[in-house]
């Protein structure tokens, strides 16, 4: 899969760190926020050190491609504009705040204004409005106007960004073969289902120093769904999405919320998909 980074600083290094290191992913180029900050790392510095191609400008419109497979950004400073969105099989953001609270610049700034006590970090969908669009997955913990700073938040609010990414990235457009359907041949023939995964976590007052990536492991939920979908041989997708949220919801008590869509390709005529979503919410 090629992947394309723009954003600006450390959490947007380590990213492209990750993806350059992934045996799954091809990090062809990024795209850094342009003039960049002093007060963080250089994501520039970082693309000529490891030979990464960068786009100097800093306008993603200046890269010159047609197709990309997974688009990603982490507190970059421009919209994204209808035409780039659709050059992109997959386009996602990382936001740092608990969506839909909080769109747009300065979140962490907001939030301690008026006085939260619950700060987050969202991934979500690209869409041509403001961090509007579907959310993927979101962290939530506890913050402390009375005596926290901007800056406090921001540097706990990285650490939490980066265990969302990396669990986050094995659910994204989660492909599983199973036995689905009613008709004979579906009966007895594998078949391919869609997956895509938002979940609402809810930390609370987890001590980011603790190993919080034991609290829910991605990877883990990952292997529930397929298990689910290979023991069970279900005849509906609806079926199949109500036990998964529920097995979800079940087994980590720590997701507040879930929204799990299934979609068989070539189920229908004259469709791309047959399609299932269903939202759930802890009572």
């Amino acid at each position: 899969m090629r992947v394309l980074v723009l954003g600006k600083g450390e959490l947007a290094i380590k990213i492209c760190e990750w993806f350059n290191k992934s045996g799954d992913h091809e990090l062809f180029s990024v795209v850094p926020v342009k003039p960049e900050p002093n007060w963080t790392e250089s994501l520039s510095l970082w693309a000529k050190q490891n030979n990464i191609p960068l786009v100097e400008s800093g306008h993603y419109k200046d890269l010159d491609i047609e197709e990309i497979d997974l688009a990603m950004t982490v507190f970059y400073d421009k919209i994204i504009k209808s035409n780039f969105i659709d050059k992109c099989k997959k386009i996602i953001n990382l936001h740092n705040s608990p969506l839909p609270r909080n769109r747009g610049i300065s979140p962490i700034n907001w939030a301690l204004k008026d006085g939260c006590n619950e700060h987050g970090v969202t991934i979500h969908e690209v869409t041509s409005g403001v961090d509007n669009g579907p959310i993927i997955s979101q962290i939530k913990y506890s913050i402390y106007p009375e005596f926290e700073e901007v800056i406090d938040v921001y540097k706990k609010s990285l650490k939490y960004a980066y265990v969302l990414f990396e669990n986050t990235i094995s659910i994204i457009d989660l492909e599983i073969t199973c036995i689905i359907g009613i008709l004979p041949n579906e009966r007895v023939k594998e078949q391919t289902l869609l997956l895509d995964i938002c979940l609402d976590v809810d930390f609370g007052d987890s001590n980011i120093t603790d190993d919080i990536t034991e609290t829910i492991d991605y990877t883990k939920i990952a292997e529930m769904a397929t298990q689910l979908g290979i023991s069970k041989k279900y005849k509906l997708i609806e079926s199949f999405c109500i036990d998964l949220t529920n097995l979800f919801l079940d087994t980590f008590k720590i997701i507040q919320k879930s929204n799990i869509t299934v979609k068989k390709p070539n189920a229908l005529p004259k469709a791309k998909y047959a399609i299932f979503s269903m939202k759930k919410s802890r009572i």
